[in-house]
């Protein structure tokens, strides 16, 4: 959730330059960095008992109204906002329904904010400055918290950085190196190569390897009447990519999956093998659960397209 916030708001930041804010000149934007969005475990206190963690962006940011009626309240989401459709959507609607609403790609969808970064601790702190503000802010919240004090802050970077404390136990699972199809490690959820998001690894920060990107110029594309672009590929020696990605994030729980069935193909002699699938999803129609471990239907609603583009390319190597 907060991997998927943080690259949210980088493509944010890119749309408002490019296309709203072409001449913004801000001296206190961030200087070029390694990553669009890291994400930093600490080592051990010297007691054994926490380590410290950081998600950084460089962002759109988030000004004082994001913070106190969309961030901190659960279950509102300011990306279902009229100010956020106003920014971020097509303004000529009704339009094409084989296009979407949104003219970027975002993940998230659950309004979930603090709530997110409680699930890993009690007590968070959060600075922050919206690309537009000439100020930044900070504050602090805990589980017992009842009010939030959010404290101006002039010298802060345009992004988002949450930091917090997590628990020895909490930190031996985030540094177990494990992955596979089904199951990525657990703080490397991300697949694309821009945004780019870089893992840090103890005091000393250690760049931290995972997935190889997902270089979606190389994979097929199986045109759809819905408003999300498909993008598939059969796997090569090696491949540990999952069955399914959205929006470059891994859904991970791919024995449950949705599968090509005889049913899509019309007969069982042309049946196929499922590919590695990404999908595109601006608007968010993917079905997916809130945890992200699989789809909470019984079908994609593509299965026909997919079918219909991996026969297409299959008898186009044929005639080659």
């Amino acid at each position: 959730e907060l991997i998927q916030n943080a690259v949210d708001a980088v493509r944010e930041r890119w749309y408002l330059e490019n296309h709203t804010l072409p001449n913004t000149s801000n001296p206190q934007l961030p200087v070029a960095r390694s990553a669009d969005v890291t994400v930093w475990l600490g080592s051990l206190d010297p007691n054994g008992e926490f380590a410290e963690m950081e998600i950084t962006d460089c962002g759109i940011g988030m000004h004082e109204q994001v913070i106190t009626n969309f961030f901190l309240t659960v279950g509102a989401s300011f990306r279902h906002s009229e100010r956020w459709q106003k920014l971020f959507e097509r303004a000529d609607l009704p339009h094409d329904p084989t296009k979407p609403r949104s003219k970027i790609v975002r993940a998230g969808r659950f309004g979930i904010g603090a709530l997110a970064v409680f699930l890993l601790t009690d007590e968070f702190v959060v600075e922050t400055r919206h690309l537009l503000s000439n100020i930044g802010f900070r504050f602090t919240i805990a589980v017992t918290t009842q009010a939030v004090t959010i404290e101006k802050v002039a010298d802060l970077p345009v992004g988002t950085k949450i930091r917090f404390h997590v628990s020895r136990v909490t930190r031996e699972k985030l540094s177990r190196s494990h992955s596979s199809q089904t199951k990525p490690s657990y703080w490397d959820w991300y697949l694309l190569p821009t945004p780019s998001v870089e893992r840090l690894l103890s005091d000393r920060k250690t760049r931290l390897c995972g997935h190889a990107r997902m270089d979606l110029d190389e994979w097929r594309v199986a045109p759809t009447d819905l408003p999300i672009t498909i993008h598939w590929r059969f796997p090569s020696t090696g491949d540990q990519l999952p069955a399914l990605s959205c929006n470059g994030l891994f859904v991970s729980n791919s024995s449950s999956l949705p599968k090509i069935l005889p049913t899509h193909c019309g007969s069982v002699a042309y049946c196929v093998h499922t590919p590695f699938i990404h999908v595109t999803d601006p608007d968010g129609v993917l079905p997916l659960t809130i945890s992200r471990k699989e789809v909470a239907a019984s079908e994609f609603g593509f299965e026909e397209d997919l079918f219909n583009s991996i026969v297409h390319d299959y008898f186009a190597k044929l005639l080659l």
